[in-house]
């Protein structure tokens, strides 16, 4: 069996591969995409809707429309289309 040889682009690659994770968890914990809905909304809109910081929710919008998951227009946010199909909570599920 031979063993993996590690050089540095593969390594920064991997310990990047953990910050969209962490992205897409805030973000469905959040509720962002059903925050969103079908609108187009700017941050300040989905930070209140969401009681967060303005700063803090602006930050994680543009980390998801750099992943594709959201996009921007006219410094306003929509889902994409998949995120409208696999994203948006349609009802809460309340634990016991």
């Amino acid at each position: 069996m031979n063993k993996h040889e590690w050089n540095q682009g593969q390594l920064l690659k991997l310990s990047g591969q953990y910050w969209p994770t962490c992205t897409l968890h805030a973000a469905v914990k959040l509720d962002v995409f059903s925050a969103i809905g079908d609108q187009q909304l700017t941050s300040e809109d989905i930070a209140q809707k969401l009681n967060g910081d303005k700063m803090g929710v602006t930050r994680l919008l543009n980390a998801l429309t750099a992943m594709n998951l959201l996009e921007k227009a006219d410094d306003k946010f929509s889902n994409t289309p998949d995120s409208k199909s696999f994203l948006i909570l349609h009802h809460k599920i309340s634990s016991p």
